[in-house]
Order: C-alpha cells, then sequence, then structure tokens
C-alpha cells in the first residue's frame, strides 16, 4: 500500500508477476490524514482517521 496506490498480491502460492495495481484519482491538493498504517485481516482493510473513525474496505 502506497500513499495513493493499493497493491494486490495472492495470499497463496507464488506472488511472481501476478499481481494488481490500483491508483485513486485525487486532486492535486489532496492531503491523506491516515494516522498510522493500514491494516490487512480476513479479506479486509482497516485504517484510522485523526477523529478516530476507522475506514475499512475489502480486499480482492
Amino acid at each position: 500500500m502506497g500513499r495513493f496506490e493499493v497493491v494486490s498480491l495472492p495470499a497463496a502460492g507464488p506472488a511472481d508477476d501476478d499481481f494488481d495495481r490500483f491508483e485513486a484519482n485525487v486532486p492535486d491538493d489532496f492531503d491523506a490524514q491516515a494516522t498510522g498504517d493500514a491494516l490487512a485481516a480476513g479479506g479486509s482493510v482497516f485504517l484510522a482517521l485523526p477523529d478516530g473513525l476507522v475506514v475499512s474496505g475489502y480486499l480482492p
């Protein structure tokens, strides 16, 4: 995971060149507000924001 991208790697088996990369289309003046690293668990990703809100998403 990067500032504006997520890379999807297989959980089992070889991870040679078989991966997907997703990039967000954000405005030039956008400022990411995550307070730490993302946590991936059980097919989901969780990210805490400065105000205490936790955002989650499905990991394909």
